[in-house]
């Protein structure tokens, strides 16, 4: 929040698990530590990005950043809290997943208002309980807070948890691809997950999506070459609405960030590494999670500033539009 000028990271509220850490994603894209904290009595503490514990509340729940880390039990059940945030990331809780259909069953329609309404939701792998069968009411205007995830995809029930290494295609030319894929192709390209030509494959660690087909207005980006089975897709809410209606995102991807077990960990301190090929994949889920919804728009123009705008003498200086100036040699170093 210090970087500069309009400056503003989203409110992130992320309910942890044991298989999954999608926090690691955040801090390893640079999102300094200080962002990262309990949410406090109402969900309002000063850090952008909250921790909620997903699973049971026993121990071996999901990482925490203290004893004092509530569980994901107390965003789910307050609307008022989800409310309080931009997105919110469900992490795969692992053997505390069944957890969930129980709080679905309690919540689900907090769950669905949030997005409904405007909010942004990944949900990774077991967390797929907050979408199947959360609801079956088709679109209508009157009603749309109310419109159910049940269309967006059918899904597998039991918790597939044996599948360990698979190969994963960017989804050009599939039925359902998004109308972003060409720009999700992109990406993988520039950052070296796949090559530079078709096919636009990758390894995948456990891809263990438990979609089983898509809705006619769900947009797929990855699936698995050797079964053609889903792994991430994102759809725009209310499901089915006109895109000029549409104002929330759901994203769901089938493969976890972090291989093994996250279950009681402390933040950051499980968070190793740089950013492997598979949390690029996620990363890019997560910027698309936040970006706008609706009709498309013409990016607005942007006209460079001057060196001497920025008070800026010699070396680089940010133009204003994403790029940098180059505002003349800055003399001979000393000797």
């Amino acid at each position: 929040m210090t970087d500069g000028l309009a400056v503003n990271i989203p409110r992130i509220a992320i309910t942890t698990g044991q298989l999954d850490a999608m926090e690691c994603v955040f801090e390893k894209m640079g999102i300094a530590h200080a962002e990262f904290g309990n949410p406090g009595p109402t969900g309002a503490a000063t850090p952008r990005v909250h921790l909620y514990r997903g699973g049971p509340s026993a121990p071996g729940s999901g990482a925490r950043i203290d004893d004092n880390t509530p569980h994901d039990g107390t965003i789910y059940g307050d609307l008022a809290r989800l409310q309080n945030y931009d997105m919110l990331v469900a992490d795969c809780e692992g053997g505390g997943w069944d957890d969930n259909f129980n709080q679905r069953t309690a919540n689900g329609a907090k769950v669905r208002e949030y997005v409904n309404r405007g909010g942004r939701m990944f949900a990774s792998h077991l967390s797929f309980s907050w979408l199947h069968a959360n609801g079956t009411q088709s679109y209508a205007a009157g009603t749309a807070i109310d419109t159910g995830f049940g269309p967006a995809a059918t899904w597998e029930e039991d918790a597939i948890t044996n599948i360990n290494t698979g190969t994963g295609g960017v989804s050009v030319g599939r039925p359902n691809a998004s109308p972003r894929i060409a720009n999700f192709r992109d990406w993988m390209v520039r950052e070296g997950v796949v090559g530079a030509t078709a096919p636009f494959n990758f390894m995948i660690d456990e891809p263990r999506s438990q979609t089983t087909g898509l809705g006619s207005a769900s947009e797929e980006f990855v699936h698995r070459t050797e079964t053609l089975i889903v792994q991430q897709f994102s759809f725009n809410t209310p499901y089915g609405a006109p895109s000029g209606n549409a104002c929330g995102r759901v994203a769901y991807s089938g493969f976890h960030v972090v291989t093994g077990n996250a279950s009681n960990a402390v933040f950051p301190a499980h968070c190793t590494g740089n950013l492997s090929s598979q949390e690029k994949v996620l990363l890019y889920m997560l910027f698309d999670l936040g970006a706008c919804v609706g009709v498309d728009l013409a990016p607005p123009l942007c006209t460079p500033v001057t060196c001497a705008a920025v008070g800026a003498s010699c070396g680089p200086a940010p133009d204003g539009c994403g790029k940098l100036l180059d505002c003349g040699p800055c003399g001979t170093p000393p000797k």
